[in-house]
């Protein structure tokens, strides 16, 4: 019997937290083997849950989904609507999503503005170790012309 928690993302009505988690969970799991219709069933059951980062999460990878479905379109609404919710831990990648997609349509000026809001979140950027520049270059910020920052941890 499935009742409102239920995993089974076909069946409607409020999740608990618990039931949600474990929902996001199986769709990235999804997600990452190539299941892209299944990934987005979870991830769509998800979308409006109070906790705005459990909804972001769901909206990035329901565009995730959608990108790799060849549904351009659809795949940058949903990163959108991540831009649009509270302030989460899922708004870095959806800028950065955004950003691509309005590369990939030519739009540039539109593409480095969503570059430049996705670098005002520092909720997913590594602010202490190397990340790759926009080039893809990997750097490390707390080197400075050719040493290290003063005062800058080192891993080790």
């Amino acid at each position: 019997m499935s009742g409102p928690t239920t995993s089974d993302p076909g069946v409607a009505g409020p999740l608990d937290r618990r039931t949600a988690e474990a929902l996001l969970a199986r769709a990235d799991v999804l997600l990452a083997a190539s299941e892209f219709d299944a990934a987005r069933a979870h991830y769509a059951r998800l979308v409006g849950f109070p906790d705005p980062a459990i909804t972001g999460a769901a909206l990035l990878g329901t565009g995730e989904a959608l990108y790799r479905l060849d549904d351009e379109a659809g795949a940058l609404w949903s990163w959108e609507q991540v831009t649009r919710l509270p302030e989460n831990q899922s708004a870095y990648a959806a800028w950065r999503q955004v950003a691509a997609a309005r590369v990939r349509a030519g739009t540039l000026r539109t593409a480095f503005q969503a570059y430049k809001e996705a670098e005002r979140r520092p909720l997913l950027r590594a602010e202490s170790g190397p990340r790759a520049d926009a080039d893809g270059e990997l750097r490390d910020p707390r080197r400075h012309r050719g040493g290290l920052v003063p005062g800058a941890a080192t891993r080790g």
